[in-house]
């Protein structure tokens, strides 16, 4: 009760006091791994099945088409048995 006093009694009359800020925490994206068929399939909203089949239509088609379903607008490509986010 003494500090609010204080502090208002400092707002009126013009000072200022010192106050301690609170820095707020940075948040940083996290980094995308590499995921198999079925989880990059739950990510882009279609089956497994689907993800192999416009995988197998070529890495440039892939890259394009993963690009238009992934929620995030991220573009995957396959590489061995996992499929890698690329960076934009």
């Amino acid at each position: 009760m003494e500090q609010m006093q204080q502090l208002l009694g400092g707002m009126m009359s013009g000072k200022t006091t010192a106050r301690k800020t609170r820095s707020t925490p940075s948040f940083n994206k996290p980094k995308l791994q590499p995921l198999k068929a079925g989880d990059l399939a739950n990510r882009l909203g279609v089956t497994p099945e689907t993800v192999e089949k416009e995988a197998h239509l070529g890495n440039e088609h892939f890259i394009v088409w993963s690009k238009s379903k992934d929620i995030g607008r991220v573009s995957w490509e396959k590489r061995g048995e996992l499929y890698y986010p690329l960076k934009p």
